[in-house]
């Protein structure tokens, strides 16, 4: 009987430390070639560091964006425009503004997006 009470208390103990667990500040080193305004945009299975811009002489919808990857390597860096175009706009210094890159779209809150300018 004591056997398996040791047992049972043991796996207790170890499925204890199994729940799910959020992982606040998954941010990787930042490279050399990444400026220090730029925002991480992911979690810890990966994303992008960004630095979004918004030029006074484009129209509403365009912003200049710099993306990297977390090498410090840049995977884009252009213009970008806001879809949908009837929007409000977004904090651009705000992380929680940005939800994931998927290679030609930022995804931000509210449903929109930007999207880069070809």
């Amino acid at each position: 009987m004591k056997i398996l009470n040791v047992f049972l208390m043991a796996l207790f103990l170890s499925l204890a430390g199994c729940g799910d667990q959020v992982i606040e500040n998954s941010e990787p080193d930042r490279a050399a070639t990444i400026p220090s305004s730029a925002i991480w945009v992911g979690g810890h299975d990966g994303g992008v560091f960004i630095s979004i811009t918004k030029p006074t002489d484009t129209d509403k919808e365009v912003y200049w964006g710099e993306i990297f990857y977390a090498s410090g390597d840049i995977a884009y860096k252009g213009h970008m425009s806001l879809f949908p175009k009837e929007n409000d706009g977004f904090d651009i210094n705000n992380q929680s503004s940005y939800q994931g890159w998927d290679g030609d779209t930022l995804y931000i809150i509210n449903n929109q997006s930007l999207k880069i300018v070809e």
